[in-house]
């Protein structure tokens, strides 16, 4: 079996391109429904600092909105997400997906992300804290010190990225039938079983992905900076939807690869 590829993942992308398109709408959708939320909580804000309204009832329904607009735009982008990949993976190849379907996969395919995130995160917290507790420790050589932050500072990252793949292979498994247990371990095992295809793979998506990355990050910086909601929406709606797609595009790859 050959290494996946992203030319690869983006021909499988294409040939659903229909669910691909409902999973990038929806993820630019949650930037708006977010920006809708934030210009709720602000007149909430507002109204509370000109005396028009009270203390308590001000800032609860400001917290309201933000968690109403924050929460309904995840869900969406979960949901177009979970459609998008049961079409990757076979489970859902109709013109018109099931949204019933795939809301059935939504807490299963967040769960696997999740412990994904949360292993990559532990292991990335631990690394930085050996590594400071290292430098304050040691008087010695700044090379020597060097050598044992990228000793501590290399499996860690090993160990990390493996983490978001099994997370992101279970997804993919998730969303093809299987249960957030069955997945995960069957992801593990693809992981074990395929370092150096994953391992081409991630280096693949670093060096094309980059650009792709930088940009949508300068996108949503000028979405944070906007002054005006609906050039804020805009901005961060463009931005949600070119990482959106380049995820997809790895999902396609890695889709490849079970």
């Amino acid at each position: 079996m050959t290494a996946p590829s992203l030319r690869a993942g983006a021909a499988r992308l294409f040939a659903v391109r229909g669910p691909a398109a409902i999973a990038v709408g929806a993820a630019a959708l949650a930037p708006v429904a977010s920006a809708v939320g934030a210009r709720a909580a602000a007149r909430s804000i507002g109204a509370l600092l000109d005396g028009n309204a009270a203390p308590g009832a001000a800032l609860g329904r400001a917290a309201l909105a933000v968690v109403v607009g924050v929460t309904l735009g995840g869900l969406v982008a979960a949901l177009g997400r979970a459609v998008a990949l049961r079409a990757l993976v076979g489970a859902d190849p109709s013109r018109a997906p099931s949204l019933m379907a795939a809301a059935a996969t939504v807490p299963g395919i967040i769960a696997s992300h999740a412990l994904g995130l949360a292993i990559a995160g532990t292991v990335g917290a631990g690394a930085t804290i050996a590594i400071v507790r290292l430098s304050s420790a040691h008087t010695g050589s700044p090379a020597l010190i060097a050598f044992g932050g990228a000793l501590v500072l290399a499996p860690s990252l090993i160990i990390a990225a493996a983490a978001l793949v099994v997370g992101r292979l279970g997804a993919l498994g998730v969303a093809a039938g299987l249960s957030p247990p069955e997945a995960v371990r069957a992801a593990a095992a693809l992981v074990v079983s395929r370092p150096r295809a994953l391992a081409s793979l991630g280096t693949r998506v670093l060096v094309a992905g980059a650009p792709i990355v930088v940009v949508a990050a300068l996108l949503a910086a000028a979405a944070f900076a906007a002054h005006d909601p609906l050039r804020a929406a805009l901005l961060g709606a463009i931005a949600a939807a070119l990482v959106a797609s380049l995820a997809l595009v790895v999902d396609g790859a890695l889709a490849a690869l079970r």
